[in-house]
């Protein structure tokens, strides 16, 4: 792992005057020496208890009691200190850990053989190869029995063991990291590797103040100098941290950026628009202070902002549904089909602009209407702004950022080591976050043109079995549904939903874990068992307390039995869990629901394996012609026409899983573009389908039905 991180002058100079101030008053005091003195006892009892506890697993002894009250940090009360539990002076119990977890319902009575086995497992893996940690929190999250723990958990036991290369980690310290390092590391285990290597790049920045410093214990470390640091800026000295985090903080590392882009190609799209968007705003080079990049939202989105309006926005894949925003006029909304919108901003004359946030696979490719609106409206904000000194927000500019979409060399370096955050694995799907907002069930009949009652009973239904499928012909919207309901399953909750498309090619290794190449340290290839995307997702799940959907789109098109492996088993009976084949175990968590759509015309339903038929609910969706009527009361078109000839081309079909659905003709442009859609997309079809009939395909050609559709 590479961590490049520097801060910024001022931020430097504050930490550099607190840490002095703490280190004269707080560390010469007598609650400070009491402070110090318990870190050296902590650590020479951890390593007692360390021996003590691999002793008795080498013995084949049970160590169930001897993990939970040995290894994990408690508080300093006469309680603990009776049951000679390991008191530590950053404790993340009070009492013992078991009460916590089940209370939490985390954790059954019968699980905490697996949980203190996983426990033993990735400190041993950290005490045996330091070096390898993020391997071992990798292995260690992906575990079902490791549900809960945090870093302020387990960080005390690799420090205790480790100190020089381990530091400790609770909500205290990550506050104080975060603030002077500009990052937004959570507590979760999956963020400590790059917390720690950026603990200790901040304790670097003051080494020279506490080898300066005369008051310093022998034997108190400087992880633990560190640690005592928070524990007096935010208890003792309630320190009010009053800028935003945005610090000029990375000159290689691109990690704030893979919390926002999918993808390599994705990130260069944007640095190009970027580039485009500030040559025609007249900015020349970074140095021009009228525009600043900024990293809001705790560095989840990246914003271009020129003057004092936002022109471009960007959002991750892992925090929205609407991706890239546009400042565009308000006359041009036509072009735009669904989005979120800002507030407008306040102008002196008539033209009204405000931030349209559109969907990925709506601004892609960018050209066409929506390019040309936002090519006149940067023209616009151009102008308006042009005799500005400074944004006001220049403050918070992220100048390595704009050098890099300025100068192709620094932008090839900067883009040299782009690897995709593992909080949001993009792996041929897409991960969409629930919003607070409720998505009704009245809006969602709205949406789709199906009754309530109707969309209410396949919930129940989703609710009760856990899983189902929507199956049905071409062009009956099974993923537009799916995508639907998985929208109204998460809504007003803190859970998500993510799509993933079967294939042909797809395997159990894809979807559940398998073994994938890596380069080693000696610069050839090692061998390690990865987690799949749906191990993947129910970790994710596991951190959420609301409802999380897999959508598995085309799901009939993989070797389901070989694709799900010990998945058949665990859709029956959820409520349990199954060792993997490769290590570690298997289950689903009760808040995942899964959806799946399925193309009949590709494979009948009556050809799924019957095991698989059992586990799941089936949705049969057929051509909805309400919809489509619904649909054209926008656009002026009348459809009744063409829904006529629908009817009678279906009734020709007379096959349900083959027949022609609606969503072919859900076009805005369908006028001009009906005739291209039948002659390309109905009319191959058909051949296909009356190969054996060719009189029936010939009658539904496009010569013979256009006078028809066209009434």
């Amino acid at each position: 792992m590479t961590l490049d991180l520097q801060l910024i002058e001022a931020q430097h100079t504050e930490l550099a005057d607190l840490f002095s101030d703490f280190m004269q008053s707080y560390l010469a005091s007598p609650e400070g020496q009491s402070h110090s003195s318990s870190y050296l006892i902590a650590r020479q009892q951890a390593r007692v208890n360390w021996n003590a506890i691999t002793a008795i697993v080498d013995r084949g002894e049970k160590f169930i009691e001897s993990v939970l009250a040995l290894l994990l940090p408690y508080a300093d009360t006469p309680i603990n200190r009776k049951t000679k539990h390991w008191i530590h002076p950053s404790p993340a119990f009070t009492t013992d850990a078991r009460v916590k977890f089940e209370t939490a319902g985390w954790t059954q009575s019968t699980d905490w053989p697996h949980v203190t086995q996983t426990i033993f497992d990735f400190v041993r893996h950290c005490d045996e190869a330091p070096d390898r940690l993020v391997d071992a929190c990798a292995e260690f999250v992906t575990s079902p029995y490791s549900k809960g723990f945090q870093s302020n958990m387990l960080s005390p036991i690799l420090n205790a063991l480790h100190p020089d290369a381990f530091v400790l980690i609770h909500d205290t310290s990550r506050q104080v990291v975060n603030y002077f390092a500009g990052t937004i590391y959570t507590i979760n285990l999956t963020d400590y590797p790059d917390i720690n290597a950026t603990t200790f790049i901040l304790l670097d920045s003051v080494s020279e103040i506490i080898h300066a410093s005369n008051s310093v214990p022998l034997n108190l470390l400087a992880v633990d100098l560190f640690d005592m640091f928070c524990h007096w800026l935010v208890t003792i000295k309630n320190y009010t941290f009053e800028h935003p985090v945005t610090p000029e903080l990375y000159t290689t590392s691109t990690a704030p950026l893979t919390r926002i882009f999918a993808s390599r190609e994705e990130v260069e799209w944007a640095f190009d628009l970027l580039q485009d968007t500030l040559n025609r705003l007249g900015v020349t080079g970074p140095d021009d202070e009228r525009f600043a990049i900024t990293l809001p939202d705790n560095g989840q989105a990246l914003n271009l902002i020129f003057g004092k309006w936002v022109v471009l926005h960007f959002t991750g894949p892992c925090y929205a549904q609407y991706r890239v925003g546009m400042a565009l006029q308000e006359e041009h909304l036509d072009v735009l089909g669904t989005y979120n919108q800002w507030e407008s901003f306040t102008t002196d004359d008539e033209v009204c602009i405000r931030v349209y946030v559109l969907p990925l696979e709506t601004v892609l490719p960018f050209g066409g209407q929506l390019r040309k609106t936002f090519e006149t409206t940067v023209d616009y904000i151009a102008k308006k702004f042009h005799n500005w000194t400074a944004t006001h927000v220049r403050r918070f500019h992220q100048h390595i950022i704009a050098e890099a979409v300025f100068d192709p060399e620094k932008r090839a370096q900067f883009f040299g080591d782009f690897i995709l955050s593992t909080s949001c694995i993009q792996e041929s799907g897409a991960i969409y976050t629930a919003s607070l907002t409720t998505y009704s069930l009245t809006q969602f009949a709205i949406d789709t043109g199906l009754d309530a009652p109707t969309l209410a009973r396949w919930v129940r239904a989703i609710q009760r079995k856990g899983q189902a499928i929507l199956y049905g012909p071409p062009g009956t919207g099974k993923t537009y549904l799916a995508e639907h309901l998985a929208r109204h399953l998460v809504s007003g909750g803190g859970g998500f939903w993510e799509i993933v498309q079967f294939h042909p090619a797809y395997t159990y290794e894809d979807f559940i874990q398998g073994l994938r190449p890596q380069r080693g340290k000696d610069g050839g290839l090692e061998y390690v068992i990865v987690p799949g995307r749906f191990l993947t997702f129910c970790e994710q799940a596991r951190h959420r307390k609301d409802t999380c959907v897999l959508i598995i789109d085309e799901i009939n098109r993989a070797n389901l039995a070989r694709v799900f492996g010990e998945l058949m088993y665990l859709l029956e009976y959820r409520d349990r869990a199954l060792p993997l084949a490769a290590g570690g175990m298997l289950s689903i968590p009760p808040n995942v629901y899964i959806l799946g759509t399925m193309n009949t015309a590709d494979r009948s339903i009556a050809l799924v394996d019957h095991a698989l038929r059992r586990r799941f609910a089936f949705i049969a969706l057929h051509p909805n012609y309400e919809l489509l009527r619904h649909y054209h009361q926008k656009t002026g078109f009348n459809v009744d026409p063409l829904i006529q000839t629908l009817k009678r081309l279906n009734l020709q079909i007379d096959d349900p899983h083959y027949a022609i659905g609606i969503t072919f003709f859900l076009d805005t442009a369908l006028p001009q573009h009906l005739e291209d859609i039948w002659r390309m997309e109905i009319e191959p079809y058909l051949e296909e389908y009356f190969f054996d009939q060719p009189d029936k395909a010939r009658a539904f050609a496009w010569d013979n039905i256009e006078s028809q559709v066209k009434g």
